[in-house]
């Protein structure tokens, strides 16, 4: 979330983390250098689900070896506290105790936070003066990434008539999405929940590999007693009991992820008594009248699996929920694609020019383009038709394999010395 962005030529960015417990990322805020602290505290205690009058502190890192935050002066000018463009800033309910603030010291040993310090001139040329030509989007969160394919709603719907997302690929998003929230669920001392886990909010590069946003947001702006925005886009997603109880846990995100399995993944039909057609799909064993056609020949053995598995997470109770890291992972792992031997000339050297094919896998450019120009048509790596020749750059990888090398280059030259 960003607060009146770009208001001024003057305006610097801080980053603001509440620290509750979660140590939640809350965003971004430009500011005057000569406006003051006080003048934002409403909106921070807004966004933390504070009461209006509640006394909050401000924290700055100031230094690192040893660690060493300081209380931040609300009434005194941005500038003359002399905290500049890019610092973070934690906050936190002013502690009943005469404690020295053990929370934000244990904060910054335990979270190291790297942010890019990027000048006003900087952002200024990026952004052709902030212009809303480049702006890619808004949410009821503000802006987030673009990335080549859009979100997994895209995906599935063949926004821009993109190619359809096929089996192999679904069931290696669905274990990157299940990593990712045991990433999450493993946070301590308290587990992070994503709490809006949907098709849109998960993120396709050019590679098919997958990232979450808007982690930690359902319950943000939520007040007891109120829906969150988007109620009726949210409800297929989202756990029955926190429509009850308000409340929630890495379990909630365990029922979207059933959800997402059963409704978007494996059959791409409507929400409405979903499971009750899946359970009678298994029952009768006709599951394969069920399974949305463009995925390609999903196994039918994997496919059963998931459906098993989906309809399980999405039980109305959550105690009767599986354990994501102990039950839900076991049944994923073993359906991560491992790419087979291709039978084509390949190189067996780190990659000059990865380039990513139409199948989602990335190649040696010399490799695939002399592939396509021997009138090959269908994928080394699954054998299945490509629907056209055309290679993306990989940018990503290309980057990566710069420094390994870089690494690679400089460990050498220390031993050599």
């Amino acid at each position: 979330m960003e607060f009146s962005p770009f208001t001024t030529r003057e305006a610097m960015p801080f980053d603001f983390i509440l620290l509750d417990g979660t140590n939640r990322f809350i965003g971004s805020l430009f500011v005057k250098p000569s406006s003051r602290p006080s003048d934002i505290l409403p909106q921070l205690r807004t966004l933390a689900g504070f009461h209006a009058h509640e006394e909050i502190d401000l924290f700055e890192e100031v230094k690192f070896a040893p660690v060493l935050c300081v209380k931040v002066d609300i009434d005194s000018t941005f500038s003359s506290t002399e905290i500049e463009n890019g610092d973070i800033i934690c906050y936190q309910k002013i502690p009943k105790s005469e404690d020295t603030y053990p929370y934000v010291r244990l904060f910054f040993e335990h979270n190291r936070l790297i942010v890019l310090d990027f000048s006003l001139e900087h952002l200024q040329q990026a952004t052709d003066h902030f212009s809303d030509v480049w702006k890619v989007g808004d949410t009821e969160y503000g802006c987030y990434e673009w990335l080549p394919n859009g979100n997994l709603e895209d995906c599935i719907l063949r926004t821009d008539n993109s190619p359809p997302l096929l089996w192999y690929n679904r069931a290696q998003i669905i274990a990157e999405v299940c990593c990712m929230l045991q990433f999450l669920h493993s946070n301590k001392p308290g587990a992070l929940v994503h709490g809006d886990l949907r098709p849109c909010n998960i993120l396709i590069d050019a590679n098919y590999r997958s990232k979450l946003c808007h982690f930690g947001m359902s319950d943000l702006f939520l007040e007891p007693g109120t829906c969150p925005p988007n109620m009726s886009a949210r409800l297929p997603y989202m756990d029955p009991e926190f429509l009850t109880t308000w409340e929630l846990t890495p379990l909630s995100d365990v029922y979207s992820l059933g959800a997402i399995i059963l409704r978007r993944l494996l059959t791409g039909m409507p929400p409405l008594s979903i499971a009750k057609k899946v359970a009678a799909a298994l029952k009768s064993n006709s599951l394969h009248l069920l399974i949305e056609k463009s995925a390609g020949d999903w196994p039918y053995t994997q496919a059963e699996q998931l459906a098993l598995l989906g309809l399980r997470c999405v039980k109305m109770s959550r105690e009767r929920r599986p354990d994501l890291s102990t039950k839900v992972w076991k049944v994923i792992e073993p359906m991560i694609m491992k790419p087979p031997v291709a039978s084509w000339p390949c190189f067996q050297e780190i990659m000059n020019d990865p380039q990513v094919a139409a199948d989602g896998f990335t190649y040696e450019a010399e490799g695939i383009r002399h592939w396509l120009d021997e009138g090959n048509n269908r994928s080394p790596m699954t054998n299945m038709a490509l629907p056209n020749q055309d290679l993306i750059p990989n940018r990503a990888l290309r980057s990566w394999i710069q420094e390994y090398l870089q690494q690679q280059k400089q460990q050498q030259g220390r031993l050599d010395s």
